[in-house]
Protein backbone atom coordinates (compact mmCIF):
# COMPACT_ATOMS: atom_id res chain seq x y z
CA UNK A 1 0.00 0.00 0.00
CA UNK A 2 1.27 3.31 -0.95
CA UNK A 3 1.81 5.71 1.95
CA UNK A 4 -0.66 8.96 1.45
CA UNK A 5 1.02 11.87 0.58
CA UNK A 6 3.45 10.71 -1.85
CA UNK A 7 3.22 11.09 -5.06
CA UNK A 8 3.16 8.81 -8.20
CA UNK A 9 6.30 8.40 -10.75
CA UNK A 10 4.25 10.59 -13.52
CA UNK A 11 3.94 13.33 -10.86
CA UNK A 12 7.61 12.93 -9.35
CA UNK A 13 8.92 13.01 -13.41
CA UNK A 14 7.18 16.18 -13.62
CA UNK A 15 7.89 17.76 -10.54
CA UNK A 16 12.08 16.87 -11.86
CA UNK A 17 11.45 18.38 -15.16
CA UNK A 18 10.19 21.27 -13.55
CA UNK A 19 12.99 21.59 -11.10
CA UNK A 20 15.01 21.46 -13.77
CA UNK A 21 13.70 23.77 -15.58
CA UNK A 22 14.52 26.11 -12.52
CA UNK A 23 17.98 25.14 -12.27
CA UNK A 24 18.30 25.65 -15.58
CA UNK A 25 16.68 29.23 -15.81
CA UNK A 26 18.77 30.30 -12.54
CA UNK A 27 22.11 29.23 -13.90
CA UNK A 28 21.29 30.79 -17.12
CA UNK A 29 20.30 34.06 -15.55
CA UNK A 30 16.21 33.96 -16.74
CA UNK A 31 13.53 34.91 -15.68
CA UNK A 32 10.97 31.68 -14.90
CA UNK A 33 8.00 31.64 -16.99
CA UNK A 34 4.62 32.86 -16.39
CA UNK A 35 2.13 30.15 -15.16
CA UNK A 36 0.26 28.25 -17.82
CA UNK A 37 -2.92 30.18 -17.64
CA UNK A 38 -1.38 33.79 -18.70
CA UNK A 39 0.44 31.55 -21.87
CA UNK A 40 -0.86 32.35 -25.07
CA UNK A 41 -2.35 29.40 -27.11
CA UNK A 42 -0.12 30.40 -30.32
CA UNK A 43 3.69 30.19 -30.15
CA UNK A 44 5.80 33.12 -30.63
CA UNK A 45 7.16 33.93 -33.90
CA UNK A 46 10.98 34.10 -33.73
CA UNK A 47 13.57 35.26 -35.86
CA UNK A 48 15.89 32.86 -36.08
CA UNK A 49 18.69 34.60 -38.28
CA UNK A 50 18.82 37.83 -35.55
CA UNK A 51 18.84 35.50 -32.14
CA UNK A 52 20.81 32.49 -33.32
CA UNK A 53 23.33 33.51 -31.05
CA UNK A 54 20.80 33.23 -28.70
CA UNK A 55 19.52 30.05 -29.23
CA UNK A 56 22.94 28.66 -29.47
CA UNK A 57 23.89 30.29 -25.92
CA UNK A 58 20.40 28.82 -24.42
CA UNK A 59 21.27 24.91 -26.05
CA UNK A 60 24.88 25.16 -24.77
CA UNK A 61 23.31 25.73 -21.42
CA UNK A 62 21.23 22.86 -21.78
CA UNK A 63 24.26 20.79 -22.60
CA UNK A 64 25.49 21.78 -19.31
CA UNK A 65 22.66 20.59 -17.46
CA UNK A 66 23.09 17.76 -18.95
CA UNK A 67 26.64 17.07 -17.57
CA UNK A 68 25.18 18.17 -14.57
CA UNK A 69 22.81 15.63 -14.80
CA UNK A 70 25.23 12.85 -15.26
CA UNK A 71 27.06 14.06 -12.11
CA UNK A 72 24.43 13.52 -10.25
CA UNK A 73 23.50 10.28 -11.57
CA UNK A 74 27.17 9.30 -10.48
CA UNK A 75 26.52 10.45 -7.31
CA UNK A 76 23.38 8.62 -6.65
CA UNK A 77 25.02 5.41 -7.82
CA UNK A 78 27.30 6.10 -4.92
CA UNK A 79 24.73 6.49 -2.78
CA UNK A 80 22.55 3.25 -3.59
CA UNK A 81 26.01 1.38 -3.30
CA UNK A 82 26.92 2.64 0.14
CA UNK A 83 23.48 1.98 0.89
CA UNK A 84 23.90 -2.24 -0.10
CA UNK A 85 26.94 -1.92 1.55
CA UNK A 86 25.03 -0.52 5.35
CA UNK A 87 22.34 -3.33 4.77
CA UNK A 88 24.91 -6.25 4.13
CA UNK A 89 26.37 -4.88 7.17
CA UNK A 90 23.05 -4.42 9.35
CA UNK A 91 23.11 -6.02 12.50
CA UNK A 92 19.30 -6.64 12.55
CA UNK A 93 16.41 -7.47 10.75
CA UNK A 94 15.20 -3.73 10.43
CA UNK A 95 17.94 -2.16 9.57
CA UNK A 96 18.76 -4.37 6.63
CA UNK A 97 15.09 -3.71 5.58
CA UNK A 98 15.36 -0.25 5.86
CA UNK A 99 18.71 0.21 3.64
CA UNK A 100 17.39 -2.47 1.49
CA UNK A 101 14.02 -0.17 0.68
CA UNK A 102 16.48 2.94 0.21
CA UNK A 103 18.54 1.20 -2.70
CA UNK A 104 15.52 0.58 -3.96
CA UNK A 105 14.40 4.19 -3.51
CA UNK A 106 17.43 5.44 -4.66
CA UNK A 107 17.43 2.64 -7.84
CA UNK A 108 13.87 4.22 -8.40
CA UNK A 109 15.32 7.66 -8.98
CA UNK A 110 18.16 7.09 -10.96
CA UNK A 111 16.04 5.57 -13.69
CA UNK A 112 13.45 8.27 -13.63
CA UNK A 113 16.83 10.91 -14.04
CA UNK A 114 18.13 8.61 -16.82
CA UNK A 115 14.55 9.04 -18.32
CA UNK A 116 14.40 12.60 -18.19
CA UNK A 117 18.00 12.77 -19.53
CA UNK A 118 16.82 10.97 -22.75
CA UNK A 119 14.37 12.95 -23.25
CA UNK A 120 16.29 16.39 -22.70
CA UNK A 121 18.91 14.89 -24.97
CA UNK A 122 16.36 14.14 -27.40
CA UNK A 123 14.93 17.38 -27.71
CA UNK A 124 18.47 18.96 -27.40
CA UNK A 125 19.12 17.17 -30.74
CA UNK A 126 15.99 17.81 -32.30
CA UNK A 127 16.77 21.64 -31.35
CA UNK A 128 20.23 21.80 -32.64
CA UNK A 129 19.00 19.98 -35.93
CA UNK A 130 16.26 22.82 -36.63
CA UNK A 131 18.86 25.28 -36.29
CA UNK A 132 21.61 24.04 -38.46
CA UNK A 133 18.90 23.48 -40.90
CA UNK A 134 17.29 27.10 -40.18
CA UNK A 135 20.80 28.17 -41.05
CA UNK A 136 21.31 26.61 -44.32
CA UNK A 137 17.53 27.69 -45.62
CA UNK A 138 18.45 31.13 -44.42
CA UNK A 139 21.31 33.34 -45.75
CA UNK A 140 22.67 35.14 -42.72
CA UNK A 141 21.90 39.38 -43.19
Amino acid sequence: MKPTGVPGPRVRSRLLLSCLGLMLAADSGAVPPEPAASVSTTPPAIDIGSDRAALQARLDDIQRLLTRLDDLETQLIAQAEQALDRADAAQNHDERARQERLYGEIGARIEELRATRRDIAHQLQVLEQTLDDSATTQPDR
